[in-house]
């Protein structure tokens, strides 16, 4: 899905975008947008303990996730770090709502 180079993965990095990085809400899912000195964009998606206690439903909550984004083909600006944030309750949603959910908040977005 993602190679190496286009994850975040140092806390640092978080630490900054959620500091000084762009927020967009929507229901179940927040956005952190920050501009970087890359040549390219840096995405991931994180599902916190207190969607689901159980490591199987959170990682099942980031495969949807992924797929969504993916079978969206969303294209993002250049140059940007994306930290897609769940909130409880997600995993009550359908697989169609949130895609919808997703990509309205991406439209809004770009």
């Amino acid at each position: 899905m993602f190679s190496k180079k286009y994850k975040l993965v140092q806390k640092k990095e978080f630490d900054l975008i959620y500091k000084k990085g762009t927020l967009f809400q929507s229901d179940y899912l927040n956005v952190h947008i920050l501009p970087n000195s890359l040549n390219y964009s840096r995405f991931t998606i994180v599902v916190s303990k207190a969607v689901s206690n159980k490591a199987v439903e959170r990682n099942k909550i980031k495969r949807i996730l992924k797929n969504i984004f993916f079978s969206l083909n969303i294209k993002l600006n250049h140059s940007i770090d994306v930290i897609v944030t769940t909130l409880p309750g997600i995993s009550t949603i359908k697989t169609l709502i949130l895609k919808e959910k997703f990509e309205n908040l991406f439209n809004k977005i770009n």
